[in-house]
């Protein structure tokens, strides 16, 4: 996992607990909306501020527990997003901040 920045948050769907993708976690379900710490643009990456995103069939399965992977609890279920990018690595060419963007990852 990248390292932190001191003290910076982002929003994140976290499943902490394998079960129901449907319902919230306090309603008896697996997931939550959650501050969690936002990690460092890394040297070959970018960081995009999330305007949308999704969750697949595959995911709903990893938060059920019955996906062939099985990421270390607790993870944020889904790969596929779009946004803007805010920061760029130093080793980054072809794209800057600002740029709209859109991408696949394993893993929120």
């Amino acid at each position: 996992r990248p390292s932190q920045r001191d003290g910076a948050k982002m929003r994140a769907v976290l499943c902490r607990a394998l079960g129901d993708p449907t319902k919230p976690r306090d309603a008896g379900g697996a997931l939550a909306v959650e501050d969690v710490p936002s990690p460092r643009c890394p040297r070959d990456g970018v960081k995009v501020k999330v305007e949308a995103a999704a969750l697949n069939f595959a995911d709903l399965l990893m938060v059920k527990g019955e996906y062939q992977e099985k990421p270390r609890l607790p993870f944020i279920p889904g790969g596929e997003f779009a946004g803007v990018v805010t920061e760029c690595g130093a080793n980054v060419r072809g794209i800057k901040i600002g740029d709209r963007v859109a991408g696949v990852t394993m893993g929120g």
